[in-house]
């Protein structure tokens, strides 16, 4: 069966409930690598955006890998942002020097990177959807890949449509297109792409199945009679991807009975959970442990030890890749992690006595009132990209400025009102376990109100700047290192 298609427009929009997707007005980042998957992405996302009418916001990451060659995949994706009229942020990394200080395969190392930066960037753009180009083929690799290696429906169904990651809603539109659709649609509307040489090669075990292992699987299937069996490992995926989705659900259910601490900390409560059925359990157990330390894959036997210690049948301890332990302590099993650094003490401020510059742990805060009832180019979604920007309303008189404290949230600037923890924050923008307590948290010191988390740019939505603002307060911060 010829999987070249005409309707791809049509499989793009059908993919993603758009008009029930949340946030959607803040805009989408669309991860742009310069290769034929994410160049259409980008083409069929302002298509759709200019139907829609939502901002697209472009991000490439620049891994240095591959030399001249990733330097030109740059140029590129700058030249083809300008051509588009699309908003591009580009980050420079060096991957190759960390390859040998980390645990992480290059894959994995270059994935956490990716998502390192989009989370920075969702947060500096308070845009909290990305957009991804994976396809068809993708799908039937990574089902094939998970399968090779005992996986079970989690890691078989992982590419779905939508799902989280973190605070960032990812969404996947082009996953029921095969590549050769893409090309297609591509070399019908003239536009350019680049092709990245790994992307042939079989050192990997993606590249082998992608360049040998299927090709060949294909040939013998069509030789025998047999139809092409892409498709049907694709539907296949679909299928366990839908079946997993409902399990989610099932899981977000108990997920009441889960609780992350500041230190990356875990908490199981066993009277609540210990009659979950095992594989609901075992799902809750490895999700809390992924999200909270994402470095870290515990294996089968450590699962198993921890559902045996919330069931009861078993006291612990155990010890978890990555330097974890779960003991049981009272109501609770504890999956404890690496001690913090010593807090900074909460520093109080009078608003009278700005401009001030205050040393907060490793940072350097300056505290300064700006007056921009003649200069409108301040807007209420004015960041500064080292620190933040806050209404002064008449009400408030000093600030106080303190580390993040158990249960704290804030209504971030862009997220309509949602509030949110600052743990899961700090988390999310992989802020290691043991800097956190030096991040400042600006607090009204009158009600205790959560006003800024300047170190990520980030503010509340009830002091953003509106058309009325006059008197707005700046924090600029800076710093040389987290000790």
């Amino acid at each position: 069966m010829d999987k070249v298609q005409t309707n791809l427009p049509d499989k793009f929009r059908s993919a993603i409930d758009w008009i029930n997707l949340d946030h959607l007005h803040n805009g989408v980042i669309v991860g742009l690598s310069g290769g034929p998957d994410s160049i259409c992405l980008c083409d069929l996302m302002l298509r759709i955006s200019s139907e829609i009418n939502f901002p697209v916001h472009a991000a490439h990451l620049n891994h240095g890998l591959r030399g001249h060659e990733s330097d030109a995949d740059e140029v590129f994706a700058v030249s083809f942002c300008k051509d588009m009229g699309i908003e591009l942020t580009v980050e420079q990394l060096r991957l190759s020097d960390e390859v040998g200080q980390s645990e992480l395969s290059l894959e994995m190392l270059a994935r956490k990177s990716r998502y390192d930066f989009f989370g920075r960037l969702s947060a500096e753009l308070g845009m909290n959807i990305l957009a991804l180009g994976h396809n068809a083929d993708d799908r039937v690799e990574n089902l094939l890949m998970r399968l090779f290696r005992g996986a079970g429906g989690r890691g078989l169904g992982s590419l779905r449509p939508i799902r989280n990651h973190g605070h960032l809603t990812v969404i996947r539109p082009l996953l029921t297109a095969f590549r050769s659709e893409i090309l297609e649609y591509l070399t019908n509307r003239k536009i350019e792409y680049r092709t990245d040489r790994t992307n042939l090669e079989t050192d990997t075990d993606r590249g082998r199945l992608r360049n040998f292992v299927i090709p060949r699987l294909t040939d013998l299937c069509l030789e025998s009679g047999l139809p092409d069996p892409t498709e049907a490992l694709a539907r296949s995926a679909e299928l366990i991807a839908d079946d997993e989705a409902m399990l989610q659900e099932i899981m977000d259910i108990h997920s009441m009975f889960i609780e992350t601490g500041e230190s990356e900390e875990i908490r199981f409560n066993r009277p609540g959970l210990k009659d979950v059925p095992e594989p609901i359990l075992g799902r809750l157990v490895l999700s809390a442990i992924e999200h909270s330390h994402d470095t870290v894959r515990p294996e089968r036997v450590h699962v198993e030890a921890i559902i045996d210690m919330i069931r009861g049948t078993s006291g612990g301890p155990v010890d978890i890749p990555g330097k974890l332990t779960a003991r049981v302590s009272g109501d609770w099993v504890t999956i404890g992690c690496p001690s913090e650094k010593e807090q900074p003490e909460p520093v109080e401020i009078r608003i009278s006595d700005f401009p001030l510059d205050i040393e907060y742990g490793p940072f350097s805060l300056k505290f300064s009132i700006k007056n921009i009832l003649n200069d409108r180019t301040f807007t209420d979604k004015v960041l500064s990209q080292n620190g933040t920007v806050i209404t002064l309303h008449p009400q408030l008189d000093s600030l106080v400025i303190r580390p993040a404290g158990v249960g704290d949230r804030i209504d971030p600037l862009g997220m309509c009102g949602h509030s949110k923890k600052l743990s899961d924050i700090l988390i999310d923008v992989k802020v290691p376990a043991a800097d956190r307590n030096s991040h400042p948290v600006i607090v009204n010191a009158t009600d205790g109100e959560i006003l800024s988390l300047p170190s990520l740019g980030i503010i509340s939505e009830r002091w953003k700047i509106t058309r009325k603002t006059d008197l707005i307060i700046m924090i600029e911060l800076s710093h040389s290192q987290l000790a």
